[in-house]
């Protein structure tokens, strides 16, 4: 009405021109194969019609009070500790970012629209490669049998044999924090570009779901992890398990927010072991804010914060990568770890029964994969390259033990940079790990496909 320049469409009338990734595109690809057309198809998303809502919702009186940064939420963090406007945004922080409860926990609706994630877009045009067939299942490939998920729809829970949901976390602000070689926002689309020819190996009943990226162009690294948390949440309430494309591992504090946050919004203390397939221990200080160097003495403290155990659990660390300091904070914290020369040593049995003791005392699980554990050789394309890594076909066997517990309630994969890739051979490693975590898990579940 004012003439802003912002032209509404409908699902019959697609953005013209590129999409958020910058390839052409028509309707279909933007709703995604076999998507619900009735959804409005909205340009990034929702970043231009979050701020229209915002303001209708004022002029509604919804109920729906919103903060500024000088005015910090009262009462309780999205964590559940008491907190000031310091401890909200968190030392060093940008203030100029929005101070909202929850990060948008409290979802609302205007006019039947459910908002859930406000810098969220569909990565549906990332799956594409080649088809064999259009009907035989036995020839079938994963971009044909992947479908569209929307977190913002409030949709019901899955209530199949076993789903997976991607969803990518594009940032590498943390990798820049951390004086790394930045790059890995790009990754969740060379990582889906690598899985869709990938072939269908499990039951027809075992469903695939893309739920899109979370995009931090715009927002703070911090605001980004609580989206994410947020976006995992919903993946776990729909019965699905996650699986979140990083992204700097900056992501994996994001993943556990996400998780921390659902086991208590279903009465249960937190007993989650973190599982950590990593050159480095990331137990850095935070006081000039969240890196990709950082995140599990973020976790310990959120632990400490609310009484809570904290179960860390790293493998493959590299002495020359880690120091002295680092070494006493893990000791500080109770933590045990496996270096990377014990793997390559060949001790595997003593590793097992360490792996064994360790989640024996965890109720749940989560896993984490930072590429960079593994040997540049294998794993060109990473922030922080190790000549002496470890050889993948070494660590597939540790990932599907702790598989096998039947504990772990998500996987993330982390720190891959198309930027310095040859050939996207990392991106091909990750999504060859995906490929083996989803394939164990139905395994597990007797959903593995067999041909008569």
């Amino acid at each position: 009405r004012r003439g802003s320049g912002v032209r509404w469409m409908t699902a019959a009338e697609p953005p013209k021109g590129r999409s958020p990734f910058g390839q052409k595109e028509d309707a279909q690809p933007w709703h995604g194969a076999g998507a619900d057309r009735s959804v409005p198809c909205r340009p990034q998303a929702g970043r231009v019609i979050f701020a229209l809502l915002r303001a209708q919702a004022s002029r509604r009186g919804s109920g729906v009070r919103w903060m500024t940064a000088a005015e910090p939420p009262k009462g309780r963090g999205p964590f559940g500790q008491k907190e000031d406007a310091q401890s909200r945004h968190g030392a060093g922080a940008d203030r100029s970012v929005p101070c909202r409860p929850q990060a948008g926990r409290v979802n609302f609706r205007i006019g039947g629209f459910f908002m859930l994630l406000d810098h969220y877009v569909s990565a549906m045009p990332c799956w594409k490669g080649r088809v064999d067939s259009d009907s035989d299942y036995d020839a079938f490939r994963w971009h044909q049998w992947v479908q569209p998920l929307d977190l913002n729809d409030g949709g019901a829970p899955f209530d199949g044999a076993l789903g997976f949901a991607f969803v990518g976390f594009c940032s590498d602000k943390g990798v820049a924090r951390n004086k790394g070689r930045t790059g890995t926002a790009l990754a969740p689309d060379f990582v889906r570009g690598q899985m869709s020819n990938l072939p269908c190996t499990f039951s027809q009943e075992v469903k695939l779901f893309d739920a899109g990226d979370i995009v931090c162009d715009e927002i703070s690294l911090e605001e980004g992890q609580r989206e994410l948390g947020l976006a995992v949440e919903e993946i776990l309430r729909r019965r699905l398990f996650p699986i979140v494309l990083g992204g700097g591992h900056e992501t994996t504090f994001g993943h556990f927010q996400g998780q921390h946050n659902y086991l208590k919004d279903k009465g249960r203390t937190p007993e989650l072991g973190i599982v950590n397939f990593d050159a480095h221990f990331d137990l850095r200080p935070y006081d000039m804010g969240n890196s990709s160097g950082t995140m599990f003495r973020q976790m310990a403290d959120v632990c400490r914060a609310e009484g809570t155990p904290y179960h860390y659990f790293p493998i493959g660390i590299q002495q020359h990568s880690n120091t002295v300091s680092l070494f006493k904070k893990a000791r500080e914290l109770g933590v045990d770890y496996v270096l990377a020369k014990e793997i390559q040593g060949s001790n595997m049995e003593s590793i097992l029964e360490r792996m064994d003791t360790f989640l024996y005392r965890c109720r749940d699980a989560y896993i984490t994969v930072c590429t960079d554990v593994f040997s540049s050789a294998f794993a060109p394309g990473v922030s922080a390259p190790q000549s002496l890594g470890l050889d993948p076909e070494v660590v597939l066997p540790l990932l599907k033990h702790v598989l096998r517990t039947r504990k772990v309630r998500g996987f993330d994969i982390c720190e891959i940079s198309p930027r310095f890739d040859q050939d996207n051979t990392t991106a091909n490693l990750g999504a060859v790990i995906i490929f083996a975590v989803i394939n164990t898990l139905c395994r597990m579940n007797g959903l593995e496909y067999a041909a008569e």
